[in-house]
């Protein structure tokens, strides 16, 4: 209960202290300011998606209607409709610069694929944007894939990337959007194929049972359907050695 008040806390500062016309604003000292630090499309979203993942765990949903005025019609204005993806960031209250970095990218389609759970217009969409992100960002030239990190308007490269390049793994770039992009995107796939997601836990063999039927997908809701033991993580170096089970979801949420 305390972190669902502590989450409740944050989601209201927030939306009372960042947002303004549709925009939650780099800073404070920056609202109204169109090209200001973080005020991109990629922190736009991905805080329309936390609230979205606040709001439904909170019994009186006090951010549902917000949300519902705003986020799509918010995601609407980054969909870049000729070219199926996503705008960079807002630089004027019309008009935006286009191209994208795999992060802001990511959680725009994070948020739509969230949004098409609800609403099947959606859909196609999240289909020709994250076709277009594995096609654009996910570099195949090398044995260790990864993501580019920004590609033009249509979808080309911006910079060649050469092997001695440190952009793919420096201090400022790891794997999380990667992983958390394919992951909010998977999940939707079972959804929209009526098929009940598998996801691996590592639980202790005595607490197998209790905790997979605890589990959750990520940060959705979803209503546990079964699970298998696959047996011991042999790299496991905990005193008792975990098992590595897959728990199944459907009513994803």
């Amino acid at each position: 209960m305390q972190a669902l008040s502590d989450l409740r806390a944050l989601a209201t500062l927030l939306r009372s202290k960042f947002w303004q016309d549709g925009i939650f604003w780099g800073s404070t000292g920056d609202i109204g300011t169109y090209g200001s630090n973080h005020t991109d499309y990629g922190h736009i979203l991905k805080s329309y998606w936390a609230l979205t993942q606040i709001d439904k765990r909170l019994d009186d949903r006090p951010f549902a209607s917000f949300l519902a005025a705003n986020a799509p019609a918010t995601l609407t204005r980054a969909w870049d409709a000729p070219n199926g993806r996503w705008a960079k960031m807002p630089i004027t209250s019309v008009a935006n610069r286009y191209g994208s970095d795999w992060w802001a990218y990511a959680e725009a389609d994070q948020l739509a694929a969230t949004l098409a759970l609800h609403d099947p217009a959606w859909i196609a969409k999240v289909e020709q944007s994250s076709t277009n992100f594995r096609a654009d960002y996910v570099d195949r030239t090398r044995p260790v894939r990864e993501l580019v990190s920004s590609v033009s308007q249509t979808g080309a490269w911006v910079y060649p990337w050469p092997t001695t390049d440190t952009s793919k793994c420096n201090e400022w770039k790891n794997g999380f959007h990667s992983t958390e992009h394919a992951l909010v995107v998977f999940l939707l796939g079972h959804y929209l194929a009526g098929t009940p997601a598998p996801l691996y836990f590592a639980f202790v063999p005595a607490d197998i049972d209790a905790q997979a039927r605890a589990s959750r997908p990520y940060t959705f809701q979803g209503r546990y359907v079964s699970h298998e033991d696959l047996g011991e993580i042999p790299t496991d170096t905990a005193p008792v050695k975990r098992h590595r089970v897959m728990v199944l979801f459907d009513q994803l949420r």
